[in-house]
């Protein structure tokens, strides 16, 4: 079906049938793992959590890149057990969400560590040209930045669940790791 939109759409638009077919390939892997996510979030109570990680680590990941599994299901199943795990667990830990601001402060600095010594990481599929390297970078830290001051607000005045906050700065530690496991040979 994928073959024959992507065909569809590249005689009509001039666009190289490939890159249409990539990217279909790119998005409806991405929705139906969101879709994964977010059906499993619910099933077990913990959406609002799971969303929180997820957004999180899915809007600096985009410019920061990562370990990727080796087939779609793979990547279902570990992206599903890692968010859905995250917006489960994050009402239980005490410690993290009575100290909020502190957490928010050590997990930015860790993954700020992180994203100076190994962001961006290439993909076997789509190495990243040299001129795109410095602008992925840039974005990688705007990216950060503008969760680690939410996150610090979060934790300061607003008066949001802190399981809420917990998930989000943990979801920002799991795509920092991401780059350490794909850096140290992870695929």
């Amino acid at each position: 079906m994928l073959k024959q939109w992507s065909k569809t759409i590249s005689s009509e638009t001039e666009i190289d049938y490939e890159v249409i077919l990539y990217g279909m390939k790119v998005f409806f892997n991405n929705l139906i793992g969101f879709l994964t996510i977010a059906i499993t979030a619910s099933l077990v109570g913990c959406l609002f959590n799971t969303l929180a990680a997820y957004i999180t680590a899915a809007s600096i990941r985009i410019f920061a890149g990562g370990i990727h599994a080796k087939n779609p299901i793979n990547c279902y199943i570990s992206g599903t057990l890692i968010f859905v795990g995250i917006g489960f667990i994050s009402p239980f830990l005490r410690l993290i969400n009575e100290h909020n601001l502190l957490a928010v402060l050590f997990v930015s600095a860790v993954s700020l560590v992180i994203f100076i010594l190994f962001a961006p990481v290439d993909t076997p599929n789509k190495p990243i040209k040299t001129m795109e390297r410095e602008k992925l970078r840039r974005l990688t830290f705007i990216a950060w930045g503008f969760w680690t001051g939410l996150l610090i607000i979060g934790a300061i005045k607003v008066p949001i669940s802190s399981s809420f906050i917990t998930s989000s700065t943990l979801g920002m530690l799991a795509t920092s790791l991401k780059l350490i496991i794909k850096n140290k040979g992870g695929e």
